[in-house]
């Protein structure tokens, strides 16, 4: 048997360390209650992760800030280019819908908005009017009633509204404006905060994750020592239609993605939490486009009960879409 040099000694011993912290490493990681952050795009999980993250003591970065201000000024510009682009579409939508003839002074916001400069670098106050005009006028609100339609920010009725605030060159995004702006999630996003209990402190790990079909090849290396999965359903979805393809319906695929993580081998013996996101916007959306006519193609389609209140309605409709969910779980 050949004998040990030095220089094997020590590369035993520093293995032997390093095996020592991994398997303390591990052992640490299944103390700390991990909550995966899953669910479609669109569906409000990075939202949910922002609002947790505040309410627990973290606050946004002066960085961070700073990113999320050039995504506000560009999302809410792309907003409103987007409107006027399919102002043109309205008619084939709506056809008993005409046009009325473009003043003046329209049209000249029309122009502005549409070939505005880089709005990282500001909004001028002649960008700030145009929207303002834009937004007030009835050609745009009759393509933003139609926006199920298309493609846009749900929020940004809200930035147009404060258009002013955000042109302001002092401008610094609130919490509110953070919350409600759009930031696709790529890759996935990590933050720890702690939780005091009956004097016993419980320490959470919650990840957030790309819902977009794109981004779900990640989540793989983020099933180990999953405490919970809480699966975010936006039920103000049910007439819209998917960011990635414009084919899909968006509550089809988040039905469809359900069934694969609740019987998922990965999350056998973690605890499954279904959140049904976008209640306030599914009450305003069920005054105008009643759920009854968009569920044709679910099993079992629903069926509004007989000369139902509009909160019955609202309640009717929330318990469809939960036992809608709850039908995909194979392990109840």
């Amino acid at each position: 048997q050949a004998k040990l040099t030095d220089e094997d000694r020590v590369a035993i011993a520093a293995t032997k360390e390093i095996d020592a912290q991994n398997r303390s490493d591990a052992d640490a990681e299944r103390y700390v209650q991990k909550l995966l952050l899953l669910g479609t795009g669109e569906s409000g999980k990075s939202t949910i992760f922002k609002q947790l993250r505040t309410i627990h003591g973290q606050v946004f970065s002066q960085d961070e800030l700073n990113i999320f201000k050039r995504f506000i000024l560009s999302n809410t510009i792309t907003a409103m280019q987007t409107l006027i682009k399919e102002l043109d579409k309205l008619p084939e939508r709506l056809p008993t819908w005409s046009r009325p003839p473009v003043a003046d002074d329209m049209k000249e916001a029309l122009d502005t908005v549409a070939n505005c400069p880089d709005p990282q670098q500001g909004i001028s106050p002649e960008l700030t009017a145009a929207i303002q005009s834009l937004w007030a006028s009835d050609p745009i609100q009759s393509v933003w009633k139609e926006r199920a339609a298309f493609q846009i920010m749900e929020t940004a009725p809200f930035f147009f509204d404060h258009i002013e605030r955000l042109a302001d060159p002092r401008y610094q995004p609130t919490y509110e404006d953070v919350i409600l702006t759009r930031v696709r999630t790529t890759g996935i996003v990590e933050t720890n905060f702690e939780i005091m209990h009956k004097k016993s402190k419980w320490k959470f790990q919650l990840v957030d994750v790309g819902g977009q079909r794109n981004e779900r090849k990640k989540w793989i290396h983020c099933f180990e020592f999953v405490t919970a999965v809480v699966f975010v359903a936006s039920i103000s979805e049910y007439d819209q239609l998917l960011w990635e393809d414009d084919k899909t319906h968006r509550v089809a695929e988040s039905l469809l993605l359900f069934d694969d993580i609740c019987n998922s081998r990965w999350f056998k013996s973690a605890s499954m939490i279904l959140f049904l996101n976008k209640r306030d916007l599914f009450v305003e959306k069920l005054k105008i486009k009643p759920l009854a006519n968009f569920t044709q193609d679910f099993s079992p389609p629903y069926n509004p009960p007989p000369d139902a209140s509009e909160q019955q309605l609202v309640d009717d409709g929330i318990e469809y879409f939960k036992n809608l969910y709850l039908a995909r779980n194979k392990n109840p």
